[in-house]
């Protein structure tokens, strides 16, 4: 595999990809709601209503702030690596720029891949100083050759890739 490809990351799509792939973490919001919800419904079939309230004001107080925070998070990453973006995909591994940063990492330090519906986003356990080597690459400026070419080769990686889950609103 060889696949080089250049192109400019606005903001706009570069967060959307990020909120994307944050899909991942509707499990978690179901998780904190079914926790809050039957700590509410204990409190409440108890009698126990100082219990009861604070529990569904906190559960829907936790997921908003995952909800918004996600967004936040996103915003900010966009900022700073939205811009000309070069990826070269290799055999060996991944040379990305975006932004200011430029990593250069082999595919037996990716940890993770998440094939989400926008990008891709590789984790690598080599780091840059303090903050992990990692690349987000927008599949809307890969063609459906490169695609399905990239597709092959992570899903014949050991451990594959970690599909994200469609988003619901």
């Amino acid at each position: 595999m060889d696949i080089q490809v250049e192109y400019v990351a606005t903001e706009e799509e570069l967060a959307a990809a990020l909120r994307a792939n944050a899909g991942r973490h509707l499990v978690i919001r179901w998780v904190i709601v079914g926790a809050w919800g039957a700590l509410a419904l204990l409190g409440a079939l108890g009698g126990l209503w100082v219990i009861a309230v604070p529990s569904v004001l906190l559960g829907a107080g936790q997921v908003w702030l995952i909800t918004v925070g996600t967004g936040k998070v996103a915003g900010f990453a966009a900022k700073r690596f939205g811009g000309p973006t070069s990826v070269r995909l290799t055999d060996d591994g991944v040379s990305y720029t975006g932004g200011p940063v430029h990593h250069e990492f082999p595919w037996s330090s990716v940890t993770r891949v998440l094939n989400g519906p926008l990008a891709w986003a590789l984790s690598s356990n080599q780091k840059d100083g303090r903050n992990p080597k990692g690349a987000t690459l927008l599949k809307a400026h890969f063609t459906p050759e490169q695609r399905a070419e990239l597709d092959a080769f992570l899903a014949a990686r050991p451990g594959g890739t970690k599909a994200v889950p469609a988003r619901s609103s």
